[in-house]
């Protein structure tokens, strides 16, 4: 049967960024250029790069960026394929985590003989939206080109400036991303000004989690994907079997049609929400939610999900006879009798797991009145479901050899030797 009830309104973000991980320094192949050199005796040596949108496979799995620079030795501003003296990607990462790159000034050295730029990027691994040193996984230069022999009419040559900010969500980036603008430092102020920017290229975030619109009756589901059950009858979504989960791997699901959804487990799979650990079982369909209601689960490991976040109206389905009260998911009354140690050791599970968990355990006085408050009367509700509403054991102690016992046709409570023979439900 299905307890039904509306948990807090939490509203989860589903955000997911798509991360880039840099695999080298800013060169590749493209049809933008911008320079940054020295002087020269014929005025052409100046260092020249251009950036493509894209990458090859082979350097780049996902995808990425291309990045090329050399000398401009014929002097005509573009950087011609005779010209390219390095090649570097920026490669896309997996989902989940922002690439960031900083930019710095390098002074004359080892690594740039007359100066230049020293470019560092790394996964932002503890969100903090600062690359920091230990995130950083990749450092490459940009130099400028080094002074030519001054003839007649030489002339020193120019700096290349490069300036990178982030790009918010619109028509340049879906997702959002960076931006990345340079061109010559024409009045060698060492900021690239708006009128010295030459080129503008855009390093874009995809779109995280992928969701897939489920307008049947049953899914199959699959890792890091969100399901919008959007038809009139339910929607019945089976998580992935536990071979093909990697930990920490999503699943999300929103109500949109009038029929709602349920979570159905895989085999040896369980669902703790609440902190409390859902029934085991193969199919078993284990969360119910109506239209309009969301729900995120998370893998753990070991088979179980935990529920991150949930919002409108959920249910959690349990076996026939069982009902949730208080925060508690109750068994049916025995059919048989116990004393007292033998009904706690019944409910420990030590006599057998119970609907495939052990961590059940004899209620408190307080508890089975709070059940008879719920169901009072000889309640027809639990009698239909096949309870047995009678004196029922507690774990709460009288005194020496005796514990309090509830009535659950009448609520009254009392005590007895634990050597009595009483029914037993236990709670979890």
């Amino acid at each position: 049967m299905l307890l039904s009830f509306s948990f807090r309104n939490v509203a989860f973000l589903i955000s997911v960024f798509t991360a880039f991980a840099l695999s080298g320094c800013l060169s590749g192949a493209g049809s933008s250029t911008a320079a940054s050199g020295s002087s020269s005796t014929s005025g052409a040596s100046s260092v020249v790069y251009a950036i493509n949108k894209s990458a090859p496979i082979a350097s780049c799995a996902t995808g990425g960026i291309t990045v090329q620079s050399g000398i401009d030795t014929n002097g005509n501003g573009t950087l011609d394929p005779s010209e390219v003296t390095s090649t570097q990607y920026v490669c896309n990462g997996a989902s989940g985590t922002a690439a960031l790159v900083a930019m710095t000034a390098e002074t004359a050295g080892a690594n740039c003989t007359s100066g230049g730029e020293k470019v560092s990027a790394g996964l932002d691994t503890n969100g903090n939206g600062i690359l920091d040193t230990s995130e950083v996984t990749t450092t490459a230069y940009v130099c400028n080109g080094t002074n030519g022999t001054n003839g007649t009419n030489g002339t020193n040559g120019l700096n290349t400036l490069v300036a990178i900010v982030n790009e918010s969500a619109g028509a340049n980036c879906t997702y959002g991303g960076i931006k990345v603008t340079s061109g010559l430092d024409t009045n060698a102020n060492g900021t690239l000004d708006s009128g010295e920017v030459t080129t503008t290229k855009y390093v874009c975030n995809g779109p995280g989690i992928n969701w897939v619109d489920v307008t049947g009756t049953t899914q199959q589901a699959v890792s890091n994907t969100g399901y919008s059950a959007d038809s009139s009858s339910l929607v019945t979504i089976t998580l992935p079997v536990t071979s093909t989960m990697t930990k920490d791997d999503i699943i999300q699901v929103s109500g949109i049609g009038a029929g709602g959804w349920a979570i159905s487990q895989a085999a040896g799979q369980t669902i703790i929400i609440d902190g409390k650990t859902g029934i085991a079982g193969a199919n078993a369909a284990v969360i119910r939610g109506s239209q309009y209601a969301a729900i995120e689960l998370q893998y753990i490991g070991g088979g179980a999900f935990t529920v991150l976040n949930y919002t409108g109206h959920v249910g959690v389905l349990l076996p026939s006879g069982y009902v949730y009260e208080g925060g508690l998911t109750w068994m049916p009354v025995s059919a048989t009798t116990y004393t007292q140690p033998n009904a706690a050791t019944l409910c420990a599970g030590t006599l057998g797991m119970i609907n495939g968990v052990t961590d059940w355990r004899l209620p408190t006085t307080s508890e089975l009145s709070t059940l008879y408050s719920t169901y009072p009367n000889n309640s027809s509700v639990l009698t239909g479901q096949g309870w047995t509403l009678i004196n029922a054991w507690s774990s709460t102690p009288y005194s020496a050899g005796s514990h309090y016992a509830v009535g659950l046709i009448n609520g009254g409570v009392g005590s007895t030797f634990d050597t009595s023979t009483l029914y037993v439900t236990c709670v979890r």
